[in-house]
Order: structure tokens, then sequence, then C-alpha cells
């Protein structure tokens, strides 16, 4: 398991972009935890099958499934102000004290997620946790350096939290047959492990205490 470092014990702070960011990218690591706080920047509004609403109701129920305290900062999708996003991201780290953070994988073709990235990086400057980032189809060059295995039921939970955003349902990449490819290749390529789905991880950071903190 990916080591917390300071911060609250277990609480772990995931953001993403949009409505089903987070639960692509790390929904199957996030059941380990109870303590989850998942930040969605936008709610989708702009993109393929947009309707705001319904992507709102679907994030909510994709929270449900993976048991994560939900916040929404109702930024607008593909014109987030990444000045704006680092005082939220200042606040919530401040107020959460999280163990460790997750986001987006800086080079990556959409805007919104290199404004997380961007701006994550910034709000962390004092930050002294670990830090991991996570993929998603869009991002490019990614070189893991962390992998999380996942069991049957975590796979099938993310699975049922990805397919929650019924309006996402028609992009391919999103197909189970494409889902499982995509997961288990991690393993398969990256450390010749077991055939098994995968969630990568680039570490950003690792603080390890002194002895005795």
């Amino acid at each position: 398991m990916m080591n917390q470092s300071a911060g609250t014990p277990n609480s772990i702070l995931a953001v993403g972009a949009h409505p089903d960011d987070i639960e692509y990218g790390c929904g199957g690591y996030l059941q380990r935890f109870e303590n989850v706080t998942g930040v969605v920047v936008t709610d989708g509004g702009n993109g393929r099958g947009a309707d705001s609403e319904k992507r709102i109701e679907e994030l909510e129920h994709s929270a449900k499934l993976l048991n994560y305290n939900l916040i929404r900062l109702g930024m607008e999708d593909t014109r987030v102000d990444t000045t704006a996003l680092i005082l939220h991201f200042d606040k919530l780290i401040e107020s959460l004290k999280p163990g460790m953070i997750l986001f987006h994988h800086g080079d990556d073709t959409h805007q919104d997620h290199r404004a997380v990235a961007d701006a994550m990086v910034s709000a962390c400057r004092s930050y002294p946790g670990n830090m991991f980032a996570y993929a998603t189809p869009s991002s490019r060059r990614f070189e893991p350096s962390a992998f999380v295995e996942l069991s049957n039921e975590e796979w099938k939970v993310k699975l049922e939290a990805i397919h929650a955003h019924v309006s996402q349902r028609k992009n391919p990449y999103l197909r189970n047959d494409v889902l499982q490819i995509q997961f288990l290749k991690w393993s398969t390529m990256y450390y010749r492990g077991r055939p098994v789905p995968v969630e990568p991880f680039v570490l950003l950071r690792s603080i390890m205490s002194k002895k005795g903190e």
C-alpha cells in the first residue's frame, strides 16, 4: 500500500476536474480508506452528453458507491481559472490536513486536467505529505512508479462507480472490455505481475518523517 505521511491518519484527498475522473483514476484504491474527501472542480456541463444537472446526479451516486465525502467547486467546465483554483486548494489542504493527495497527471490533452495538476502543485508548495498523480484516458507520457493491485470486489465497485455516469457510457474508453484491457496492462506490461486490474500512479512527493515521529 502507498504510504501516507503528515496529516490526519488515513485521510485522503482525491481531486478530479470532472465527474467520473476520480472514479476512473483512483476509484479502486479509495475503497481502502474510511476518511476520503473527493473534490470535483466542474460539473462537466460542456462535455459530451453534457447536462450539468444529470452529471451532478450521477456524481452524487458514484460518490456514495465509493463512500467518499463529495465537495463540488462548481467552476466552469473547460474554463477553469487556475489562480482561483489554487486558493480553493490552499483552503482545503489547510482545513482537511490530508495524509495523501491524489490528482491528475499534469501532461494531459484536456485543459481542465492540466489546470488541476498545476494548481495542486502550487497549493502543495508547503504541504508535508505524499502526492500521487493518476491517469485518465486523456493523459499523455504517463510513466507510473506506483501500482495498486485491485481485488475482485474493488474492481467490481470501481466499474459500478464509473458506469454510474450513464451520460458518459457512449465513450468507447468506458466500455467494460476496454477498461479491462486498460487496467490489466499496467501489471502485465510494466512489472510483469499477476494479470489483475491495477491502478497506476506517478509518485510526485514522498515524505519520510524522522524516526519516532
